[in-house]
């Protein structure tokens, strides 16, 4: 295992918005409408982005916060098919859906108060038909339960849906806290979490749970016979407390739970993965009895998500205190449970972020297989978004903001992210929440990629003299970078400026449009 601490990035707060030595020029075309001449407006420098570089198109310098006047979390986040955010957090007691446009701006909320004094959503997934899934959890009185909300493409509850679009979920009596979902092909959904169960040496203790729902929303008892099972990690032939924090689906159905389980020797936590069958039964051909257990150098060690990648290998990330402060922690494990020792040598990697604390708590994976994992850093003092890259064999992406890793800041104030996705462009949102005069925002950045493809237009001829007659051509060329393996087109319009802008009269009755398409590999056109 290696460990790395980026004392450089540091430098990545405040030199990050500068964007040194990388420009390129951007043309704007205006025309006199009385004779003379004519001429280009002077090329305008504008900052080309680079992978980690906040993107200005979105938000205000790449980073949006959400007031609504109330303290309000968001935690989870995903992707529409049309390109659209879906963000679910809660104020504390009523689960809350944002949905943002894909420049950043709001587009709704709404909230759903299942009549108890406290909920929290921690989960939102998106389906096949655009209807949206939030789990999270909620207090009956007595106890902690389950809690799942599916909402219609416009935000109303779905009353397909258990009746009124909420239903709720009790093992045994005791708290249940549930901490994400997946939704399988068939439309079915599992949600994943943790149980108190009672019984051991130890009192009551924590189990991973797993819940499978029909589409309906009805329990599905053809997982383990009533649709909820409870595992237990045993620890030196006793039960402790596991918790289950994340949950992943294969692509042959089997489901994936991370979170940690107990150490008794040394009293503190280990990352723990079990894997289940569709059926829910625990898959013996994953290290023998469908669990296993990772430590780092005897550390208190959390794992907080997990991802697989189409080889089939399962990636989690979480955090651990190796080295005496939190610091980003990753696994890779092949798909019978051992480690992945072509990952950083021996499957586990390490990142700190100088002498701060680096707590994770989502990852994403790339189409090129990069992993990118998000969470917090307190180096300043306060906390802010924390995302760090990383190469398919465990190692820092360093093309990714110079060294493999970046900071958001949002104030001067905590910020803390709870969740990643990629766009289908490449970009990356991270969303989460921030406080601002006192008050919790919904809070999200997004960040470029140079993997995607870039286009750029590099004007040929700045200034023209228009002359009396005749016509006078001005050229540009649009020049592509990042990934240029594949074909790609962009539109081009010309648009009136200035105190004379140009007009339909000036290019005899249409203003110019096109396309300029590139063949796969070409640079120019």
């Amino acid at each position: 295992m290696r460990r790395i601490k980026l004392f450089s990035l540091i430098q990545e707060r405040v030199a990050r918005r500068m964007c040194p030595s990388r420009w390129s020029a951007r043309r704007r075309a205006s025309w006199s409408a009385s004779g003379g001449s004519a001429a280009a407006e002077s090329l305008e420098n504008r900052c080309l982005l680079a992978a980690g570089d906040l993107d200005p198109s979105f938000g205000t310098d790449g980073k949006v916060s959400t007031s609504f006047g109330f303290n309000a979390i968001g935690r989870s986040a995903a992707i529409q098919s049309d390109g659209k955010i879906v963000v679910a957090g809660d104020n504390n007691s009523t689960f809350m859906l944002a949905r943002y446009n894909s420049d950043g701006s709001l587009e709704g909320v709404v909230t759903t108060d299942f009549g108890t004094s406290e909920g929290y959503a921690v989960g939102v997934a998106v389906q096949t038909d655009g209807k949206v899934v939030v789990v999270g959890t909620i207090y009956n009185g007595a106890n902690n339960d389950f809690a799942l909300a599916r909402y219609n493409i416009n935000g109303s509850l779905d009353t397909t849906f258990d009746g009124d679009g909420m239903l709720t979920t009790d093992f045994g009596g005791l708290n249940d806290r549930a901490v994400g979902l997946v939704i399988q092909p068939n439309g079915r959904i599992v949600v994943a979490g943790y149980a108190d169960s009672v019984g051991d040496a130890f009192g009551d203790n924590s189990d991973f749970a797993l819940v499978r729902y029909n589409s309906n929303g009805s329990l599905d008892t053809t997982f383990d016979g009533d649709g909820k099972l409870a595992t237990d990690f045993p620890a030196l032939g006793v039960f402790g407390e596991d918790f289950g924090y994340a949950i992943a689906l294969q692509s042959d159905g089997k489901i994936v739970v991370a979170g940690i389980s107990v150490n008794i020797t040394r009293d503190d936590y280990d990352f723990a993965l079990a894997r289940y069958n569709t059926s829910g039964s625990l898959d013996t051909s994953f290290d023998g009895d469908g669990r296993v257990t990772t430590d780092f150098i005897a550390a208190a060690d959390t794992a907080t998500s997990v991802v697989i990648q189409p080889d089939g290998k399962i990636v989690v990330a979480g955090y651990t205190d190796a080295l005496g402060t939190k610091d980003f922690a990753l696994v890779r494990y092949n798909k019978n449970g051992s480690l992945d020792a072509t990952f950083d040598f021996d499957g586990r990697a390490t990142t700190g972020f100088g002498t701060a604390d680096d707590v994770t708590a989502s990852m994403a994976l790339q189409s090129d297989g990069k992993i990118v994992v998000v969470g917090h850093s307190d180096y300043f003092g306060d906390q802010d978004f924390e995302v760090i890259r990383y190469n398919t064999n465990g190692s820092l992406d360093t093309s990714f903001s110079e060294n493999g890793g970046v900071l958001a800041d949002f104030g001067d104030s905590d910020d803390n992210a709870g969740s990643v996705v990629i766009q289908p462009n490449g970009r990356i949102i991270v969303a989460g929440f921030t406080t601002i005069n006192g008050n919790t925002n919904f809070a999200l950045a997004r960040f470029d990629d140079t993997s995607v493809s870039r286009l750029s237009i590099t004007a040929a001829n700045a200034v023209k003299p228009e002359g009396q007659s005749g016509s006078t051509p001005l050229t540009f060329t649009v020049n592509r970078t990042g990934d240029t393996s594949g074909p790609s087109s962009v539109q081009y319009s010309v648009i009136g400026s200035g105190t004379n802008p140009a007009d339909t009269s000036d290019f005899g009755g249409v203003l110019p449009s096109g396309t300029v398409t590139f063949a796969a590999g070409e640079l120019h056109g």
